[in-house]
C-alpha cells in the first residue's frame, strides 16, 4: 500500500501544539495551502523539512527520505595548495575571462556591423 504522505502530515499537526495558522504564518504560505497538502500523497521534502522546523519535530522518524536530504555530502579534503599553484590558477582563469571577453566583444562588433549595412541598405 503506497503512503499518504499527506495523511501523515495532518496527524503530526493534529497532534501538536503549533496551531495550522502559525504555522502558515511562519512558512509565509495560506493556511489553506497546508491544508491542501493534506490531500496529496507526495509532499515535496523541503516543504517537510519546513514544517519540521516549525513543528519541532524530526520528519526523518515519519518520512525517511528526508535523511538523504539533510545528510551533507562528504567533504573532500585535499592538501593546500603552493603559492605558485594558485598564480597559476589565477592566470588560467583571468586569461580565460579575457578569451571569453574577446570572443564576446568581437560578437558585439559583428551584430553592430551586421545592423548598420541593413540600415544603409534601407
Amino acid at each position: 500500500m503506497l503512503r499518504h504522505d499527506g495523511e501523515i502530515l495532518k496527524k503530526l499537526i493534529g497532534k501538536g501544539e503549533v496551531p495550522i495558522s502559525r504555522i502558515a504564518k511562519q512558512l509565509g504560505v495560506d493556511r489553506s495551502t497546508i491544508y491542501r497538502m493534506f490531500e496529496k500523497t507526495d509532499i515535496p521534502i523541503e516543504f517537510l523539512l519546513k514544517i519540521g522546523k516549525v513543528i519541532n519535530k524530526d520528519m526523518s522518524t515519519f518520512f525517511p527520505e528526508v535523511i538523504q536530504a539533510i545528510q551533507e555530502p562528504p567533504v573532500n579534503y585535499t592538501s593546500p595548495k603552493s603559492y605558485s599553484e594558485l598564480l597559476d590558477e589565477s592566470r588560467y582563469w583571468k586569461d580565460k575571462y579575457i578569451d571569453i571577453l574577446e570572443k564576446y566583444n568581437n560578437l558585439l562588433n559583428e551584430q553592430l556591423a551586421s545592423s548598420k549595412s541593413k540600415n544603409s541598405n534601407s
